[in-house]
């Protein structure tokens, strides 16, 4: 079954995809900056890293670490497009630079619109005024445009997305990531606060996700293009061990040593 039906192995990649993305934020973003800055990195959760010392650097390094990632990652697809042989490879690369740059981008406008989160730092140590927040928010939505655009670029055969992800496969990634997200930040020491402040994850990225999907691009010519993507076990193993490991330790915090 699991080679016939791929439903559930594109929904594995995106799990393994917004697992990933989260890691790169937190730890190879905000971890990676404390230390380098003399800092010790003490905890790490699913939401937040805790650092014994506070930089502006630190809070922007999360969404740097994702910009880089996502650009990344968009390459990747990008030389993979027209690929036959590396098909989950190349989903893979695509929903990964999807996830890291609406999770870098899309935290600017949520930062923009709420005045929370890492972005409001490079406005200064203060609360910012409503006009940073506005040109935060603009700069927000710009860039995330510009994702859509990239991404657009680089999906498979430069044909519109849906012709390697259906509709309803695209839905269930989204659902996916969002579910697993969501189980890692109710297990959070935060509680709920945790979860009501969850900025960029699944949720808010998927949208502009699904948008991209199936907004317009180039009509299906190829057949083989219409092809959904096949079952792989390998990756089913990847998203569901990346799903166990999200919620049963990065959920409630690792200590650090």
């Amino acid at each position: 079954m699991w080679r016939k039906d791929g439903t559930a192995t594109t929904v594995a990649i995106g799990v393994f995809a917004y697992m990933l993305t989260t890691v790169v934020h937190e730890l190879m973003g905000h971890g990676a900056m404390c230390v380098a800055l003399g800092g010790h990195a003490v905890r790490a959760s699913s939401l937040f890293l805790d650092c014994d010392i506070q930089r502006p650097l630190i809070d922007m390094a999360g969404p740097g670490a994702n910009l880089i990632t996502g650009l990344s990652a968009t390459a990747v697809a990008y030389v993979l497009r027209d690929s036959r042989t590396h098909r989950h490879w190349q989903v893979f690369a695509w929903i990964f630079a999807a996830y890291s740059l609406f999770f870098g981008m899309g935290y600017a406008l949520f930062s923009g619109v709420t005045g929370l989160g890492d972005w409001t730092f490079l406005l200064g140590p203060e609360s910012p005024t409503p006009t940073l927040r506005l040109v935060l928010s603009v700069f927000g939505i710009v860039a995330i445009v510009a994702s859509l655009r990239l991404l657009r670029i680089a999906s498979w055969s430069g044909l519109p997305i849906s012709a390697t992800i259906p509709w309803h496969r695209m839905v269930l990634v989204y659902v996916g990531a969002t579910l697993v997200a969501f189980a890692g930040a109710a297990l959070d020491p935060a509680g709920m606060q945790a979860v009501i402040r969850l900025p960029p994850a699944a949720p808010f990225a998927g949208l502009g996700l699904l948008w991209l999907a199936y907004r317009g691009g180039r009509s299906v010519e190829a057949p083989a293009a219409t092809t959904p993507l096949p079952g792989h076990r390998a990756w089913l193993a990847a998203g569901l061990v990346a799903a166990i490991l999200y919620i049963g330790l990065l959920g409630p915090g690792i200590d650090l040593p």
